[in-house]
């Protein structure tokens, strides 16, 4: 098993990530267990309406939590 980085690039967006890493929406949708229209939600900067997933965005993306956050939260 591969030890994680901590000290790994943070992003500002999740489509930054997408960028840097090349990932598509559907290879992005498979990462975090999402509809692809998830995934492009996320690419296009929409907020979540709960906690759960931008939790594993956050963690699988490098976004910080608070730029994922649902509105009125972060």
């Amino acid at each position: 098993m591969r030890k994680r980085n901590h000290t790994a690039k943070q992003f500002g967006s999740v489509a930054e990530f997408m960028e840097s890493t090349g990932l598509s929406d559907l290879e992005l949708a498979k990462l975090l267990d999402v509809d692809r229209s998830e995934a492009v939600r996320l690419r296009q900067g929409r907020r979540f309406r709960s906690l759960v997933k931008p939790l594993k965005v956050s963690r699988v993306c490098r976004v910080p939590i608070e730029k994922l956050a649902p509105s009125g939260v972060a």
